[in-house]
Parts: structure tokens; C-alpha cells; sequence
């Protein structure tokens, strides 16, 4: 284990133990907070492979089982997009987003 800044970097072959936090992502202030407050700190194992590539305009697919953090894969992109180019209502839809259940709706 290697300490640095402050936080406790695991180095480890097993990728699944390495916990990066949402705040180490190059998203915006506003994003941060809304995911600590939501009490969304470490990233899950799918998050961690996909978010990064999204927010920089790469374009994904992610399959993962139910409770993984799929969500947050898109939404946090969406919503980081929306934020830099300053979409506001006057602007219109700015996203489109089809969920196959209320559940995920919510």
C-alpha cells in the first residue's frame, strides 16, 4: 500500500480492489457534490472502466449485472455535457433518456 496527498492507493493486480473515488474524476464541482451528497463515493468496478472513456466523447457499450452502477455510466457524461455547453430550458431537450422499467426512472 502507498500513501500520497493523503489517500491510500492500493497497488494490487486485482483491479477490483482499487477504489477511486468520484471526486479524483475531471467532472465539475457541481457533479461532485451532488453524487457526495446522493452518499456516492467509491466507484464500482464498471464505473471505473467506462465513466472516464464517456466523459472524454468516446462512445460505449457496458454490460454488467443488475446493481453494478450501470446508471451512473451514462447520467454522469449526460449531465457533464449539459453543464459545460450551459444547456438551460430556454435551449430544449437536452437529453433523452429511455429506461425500460419506472424503477430506473426514478
Amino acid at each position: 500500500m502507498v500513501k500520497t496527498n493523503s489517500r491510500k492507493i492500493i497497488e494490487s493486480s486485482d483491479k477490483s480492489l482499487i477504489k477511486i473515488r468520484f471526486t479524483d474524476l475531471p467532472i465539475s464541482q457541481p457533479t461532485k457534490n451532488g453524487l457526495y451528497k446522493a452518499k456516492f463515493i467509491k466507484m464500482t468496478e464498471v464505473q471505473r472502466a467506462t465513466i472516464p472513456h464517456s466523459i472524454s466523447g468516446r462512445d460505449m457499450v457496458c454490460c454488467a449485472r443488475t446493481g453494478s452502477g450501470k446508471t451512473l455510466c451514462y447520467l454522469i457524461p449526460v449531465v457533464e455535457c449539459l453543464y459545460k455547453k450551459r444547456w438551460s430550458m430556454m435551449d430544449g431537450l437536452g437529453a433523452l433518456i429511455l429506461v425500460p422499467t419506472r424503477e430506473l426512472g426514478m
